[in-house]
């Protein structure tokens, strides 16, 4: 999955800066007495209160992963608010309980959020907010598989934001309509997207939304087999991590940077990438991490023919097996010391890791048709949803 930017307190669950919403005109005292105009800035101020409780709340529960509970409150504040007519929590309204179908995998009801949405904002003649529903509506599309849907609503969206001068939709936008043309295996527009979405986002100059984006674009040359641009997208991915000490990020792009670069041949860039991810994993005390690490550089030892190293990380490999603890990755460094101890030519060795797998298994393996059979832990390239 790929990094979906969220346009900023717009297209996220963060709260906007509240606006002035239009309110019903003003009783005069003409009209009525004064004890009936205090009632009703009373009700107006009671209404303001709540509805601002409200969409508090409701996102307080989406972040919480509450989200029975979140999607209750954003129906609340969209019925109050829709009573009071006040647009702008009525939009926000909207958009939390999108972010709550969309969050459970509700596709189909976040369409039909996102539909409601638009034809409301379109009646208000709010041109914004159409922008947010149209992307939203284009995301959801996107997830069930209807790239073509999915690109109108995103174009429309865009050319919105576009007039608008609005950077940071057409960041989220350019952005998203890249992940669509990913998706539906259409590379060179993807690439195309996100290298302009990087171009605004450096314009703004988000990093945050900078670091997403390099990412994105690393992914589609990785998915295309451009490899060599997925090393250069990933490796300034890398330093932007580093700059900020986000090291979960640089876990992640570490692994795609050495993958990348074995399918370009580089084995011993392969492997530095692979040792400063070690060196990552652990600070971050990330086992999962650091047991695929050390099968990668086990991996990469063993290919180059030089066992004892190899030995070595497939030992440490097995520990961390059996503390996550995780049997099928044990089994697997077993089977790759067998095989790295029999080309050394250490046969005794080779049977005791080969007596250990089967007695996990209970069955026995045949060193004669052994060679080649190293359990290869695959590096794989990283995704971000959002």
């Amino acid at each position: 999955m790929d990094a979906k930017i969220q346009d900023r307190n717009k297209l996220a669950g963060h709260h906007a800066p509240e606006s002035s919403a239009p309110q019903p005109p003003g009783i005069s005292v003409e009209d009525t007495d004064s004890d009936e105009t205090i009632a009703t800035d009373a009700d107006r101020h009671a209404a303001e209160s709540q509805m601002a409780k409200l969409l508090h709340e409701g996102f307080e529960s989406y972040r919480a992963k509450q989200l029975d509970q979140a999607e209750q409150l954003f129906e609340a504040l969209l019925t109050l608010a829709a009573a009071v007519k006040d647009y702008h929590r009525e939009e926000r309204a909207y958009n939390g309980l999108f972010l709550s179908y969309y969050a459970r995998g509700q596709y189909d009801r976040a369409i039909d959020c996102a539909r409601r949405w638009l034809e409301s904002t379109r009646a208000q003649g709010n041109w914004q907010g159409q922008t947010h529903a149209l992307a939203h509506w284009g995301n959801a599309c996107r997830h069930l598989k209807q790239y073509d849907r999915a690109i109108v609503y995103q174009q429309e969206a865009l050319a919105i934001a576009q007039d608008m001068g609005e950077l940071d939709s057409q960041i989220a936008i350019l952005n998203n309509l890249g992940l669509t043309h990913k998706a539906a295996g259409d590379y060179p527009n993807a690439v195309i997207y996100q290298r302009q979405s990087l171009d605004v986002v450096r314009q703004v100059g988000d990093r945050e939304a900078e670091r997403q984006v390099l990412k994105n674009l690393g992914n589609s040359y990785y998915a295309c087999g451009n490899y060599t641009n997925a090393v250069d997208y990933y490796d300034q991915l890398l330093r932007l991590s580093y700059a900020n000490d986000d090291y979960s990020t640089a876990n992640q792009v570490l692994r795609s940077l050495a993958s990348a670069c074995r399918h370009l041949g580089n084995v011993q860039q392969a492997i530095d990438y692979c040792k400063q991810r070690l060196t990552v994993t652990r600070a971050l005390k990330d086992l999962r991490g650091e047991e695929q690490t050390l099968g990668a550089l086990g991996v990469a030892y063993d290919a180059q023919g030089n066992y004892t190293t190899a030995i070595e990380y497939y030992q440490e490999r097995l520990t961390v097996a059996r503390l996550i603890p995780d049997l099928e990755v044990e089994l697997q460094s077993l089977s790759s010391l067998r095989v790295a101890y029999y080309a050394l030519g250490n046969y005794a060795k080779a049977n005791e890791y080969a007596r250990q797998r089967e007695s996990l298994v209970g069955e026995t393996q045949d060193d004669s048709d052994s060679e080649g059979n190293v359990a290869e832990t695959t590096i794989g390239v990283f995704s971000i949803d959002l």
